[in-house]
């Protein structure tokens, strides 16, 4: 009896191992099988399983599903070998779901359109699902080279790369209710997007960097804050451009509500290696656009990506290089060599920094229709000290301990020949108190600049021109809300060389509680021969030195947006002068004979130890022109007086400044 059963047992026994052994290949292989056959295409060299251990390899996999029946997608796949480790058949079998504890996937590629499917094949397609869901402990894919096809219609919008990818805990649902969920490393080499249409940004897109490496990426967290967390980022080298345009492709506009989904993104560090990106701001006018390559370490960074979400860092660093930028409908356009901005050190410094003209001077001047002022300017370094450690602090205002212009050098040029605008010019520390924000510099420092002016009257007539050489000022106390705690005035202190030969030195005060309409003027001159001033004084004034030598002097004056006044203390000898026609810049003999401007009755001399006389300066602002030109004009008003006498001083006493705060 006993035999009997024993004997039945190992009958028993052989069969069941018989039917493992060979039945559970086959049932897999079948199952595998009825998976595939809803694909267009499907085939593979060979399907190893080891029940006992729970292991599956299959080699040289090859689908084709067009439909989407797998995936809810169309899709390619051509894997050259896939492993899959501690497979739980008796999971699948019982609630078609996969436990395996590792996949492996190397070598292949996977095209993929990523656009929706339309609602009732959604439905129909769900049905036929074998596996409902997989459950990976750890995943490695190596070498795969993902396809996504942006546009079922058009196979030149993708995004694609060859993915390195590491993770654990995978939670991959194939109904779409439920959530994805992984934590693990991504790295994209050969990193593609190519997105004319729109569909990733709502605007035309295209990136190519050599790789993207994504550490410490939590999934699921993604899906319950909707921030993406991630430990470390890094952009190797390549180039990003975004292009600006009206919202009208229809791809762009259903894409919009989508973009909510992320809120934001926090990297406890980044890394940029040198990627070019560019901004198109017309798509129509290649040079209208911003682009730079751009270097980056961050730690513990937020990015915010919708407007009431923070942007916070522990430490930053950003370097721009060759930095180029053209607003649109511009003329003008901005060029930077570098750009460095350090957090840690509060910080920012610009190299080589150059404001340049498309069009000649002469173009210019006929482009606008009138004298509008031509401007180039360069500047080899600019530095801000005192930034906030935080950029994000700047919507609330900006306060800068110092402002650095070091070897800066300007060209001007204006046609007078041209109609001037009527528009009121307002006075350069008048405009800052129009801000929107409060602005505050302690000290902004002009080291070693440069300005050189032209202008023109005549075809047959050589530029008049002005040469501010040797620059160093000093701008204190500059404040776009009024008085601070360094006093109730900014005030610029300095030195100037005029036209390489006159030196002059500056205390220039604007009073902050007039919302900086009121100012002082003190400016010392040096020595220098009179001829040399021709080239400023011929244009602006109309006269000619022939001879004679300046011996110093000190202009003193105030002056609110209406008129001016002070005194003018000028030492010269020998002066010899012809009076300019304005026109033709030519002796003008009527005005210097019947209106005794001529060197007979002119005070030729007028030296400080023989009793000099003291020039009384007024004159009223001319409201369409320049603080300069108004300087200027109180300036030869004293000038006036001292050469030639004139009723400044009874005009004077009529007049009260508003110096009332």
């Amino acid at each position: 009896m006993w035999k009997k059963i024993i004997i039945a047992v190992g009958i028993l026994m052989i069969l069941l191992f018989a039917i493992i052994r060979f039945g559970a290949p086959y049932y897999i292989e079948k199952k595998i099988h009825f998976f595939l056959n809803n694909a267009d295409t499907a085939s593979y060299k060979q399907i190893q399983f080891d029940f006992w251990e729970g292991n599956l390899k299959v080699h040289n996999l090859f689908v084709i599903d067009s439909s989407g029946s797998l995936a809810q997608q169309p899709l390619k796949l051509n894997i050259e070998l896939i492993v899959i480790k501690h497979f739980n058949l008796f999971a699948l079998i019982r609630t078609n779901t996969a436990n395996v504890d590792s996949l492996v996937i190397t070598n292949g590629s996977i095209s993929l359109p990523i656009h929706q499917k339309e609602k009732t094949e959604e439905k129909k397609k769900q049905k036929e699902k074998f596996i409902k869901s997989l459950f990976i402990a750890n995943v490695v894919l190596t070498d795969v080279h993902t396809n996504l096809m942006l546009d079922k219609t058009d196979s030149q919008e993708y995004i694609n790369a060859e993915i390195y990818f590491r993770a654990s805990n995978v939670l991959i649902p194939l109904q779409k209710q439920k959530p994805l969920a992984w934590q693990g490393d991504l790295t994209l080499n050969n990193f593609k997007i190519n997105d004319s249409k729109g569909f990733v940004f709502n605007q035309p897109f295209w990136l190519h960097l050599d790789h993207a490496s994504l550490h410490g990426l939590d999934a699921a967290h993604f899906k319950a804050q909707k921030l993406v967390e991630i430990d470390s980022l890094t952009l190797g080298k390549g180039d990003v451009t975004l292009g600006l345009v009206k919202k009208t492709n229809t791809a762009i506009t259903q894409n919009t509500s989508k973009q909510k989904a992320i809120e934001g993104l926090s990297l406890k560090r980044i890394h940029v290696d040198s990627v070019h990106f560019a901004l198109d701001l017309n798509t129509q006018i290649a040079h209208e656009k911003f682009e730079t390559d751009i270097q980056i370490e961050a730690e513990d960074l937020v990015v915010p990506l919708h407007k009431d979400a923070p942007f916070k860092y522990a430490t930053l660093q950003i370097a721009l290089n060759n930095l180029y930028y053209q607003p649109k409908k511009s003329i003008a356009y901005y060029q930077l060599e570098n750009v460095q901005f350090s957090s840690e050190n509060k910080s920012l410094e610009l190299n080589e920094f150059r404001l340049k003209q498309r069009l000649s001077e002469t173009q210019y001047a006929n482009h606008f229709g009138t004298d509008k002022l031509f401007v180039e300017l360069a500047i080899f370094k600019t530095t801000f000290k005192g930034l906030p450690a935080q950029l994000e602090s700047l919507s609330q205002g900006l306060h800068l301990q110092k402002l650095t212009l070091l070897g800066a050098q300007s060209r001007m040029y204006k046609d007078k020949r041209l109609p001037h605008p009527d528009k009121e010019k307002k006075f350069p520390f008048e405009l800052l108190q129009e801000l929107n924000f409060p602005l505050h510099i302690d000290t902004i420092a002009i080291v070693d600049a440069q300005l050189f002016y032209n202008e023109n009257w005549r075809e047959d007539y050589v530029p008049g021109r002005i040469a501010l050489n040797n620059m160093h000022l000093a701008i204190t106390n500059v404040s776009s809300t009024g008085p601070t705690k360094f006093g109730d005035w900014t005030r610029i202190d300095g030195k100037i060389e005029l036209l390489n030969n006159l030196q002059l030195d500056i205390d220039w005060r604007f009073d902050l509680r007039k919302k900086a309409k009121f100012f002082t003027l003190r400016l010392n001159l040096g020595t220098t021969s009179l001829a040399s001033l021709n080239p400023f004084t011929e244009n602006t004034f109309g006269i000619r030195f022939k001879k004679g030598t300046l011996q110093g002097g000190q202009l003193y004056v105030e002056a609110d947006k209406k008129f001016g006044k002070g005194t003018l203390d000028l030492y010269y000898k020998d002066m010899r002068l012809n009076f300019m026609d304005n026109e033709t810049h030519n002796k003008n003999f009527i005005e210097w004979a019947g209106g005794g401007l001529a060197n007979l009755v002119a005070r030729n001399n007028n030296m400080k130890q023989k009793n000099p006389k003291q020039g009384y300066v007024y004159a009223e602002r001319v409201t369409n022109r320049s603080i300069i030109a108004y300087v200027i004009r109180l300036f030869f008003s004293g000038f006036k007086d001292i050469a030639l006498s004139s009723s400044n001083k009874k005009k004077a006493k009529k007049r009260t400044l508003d110096k009332k705060p």
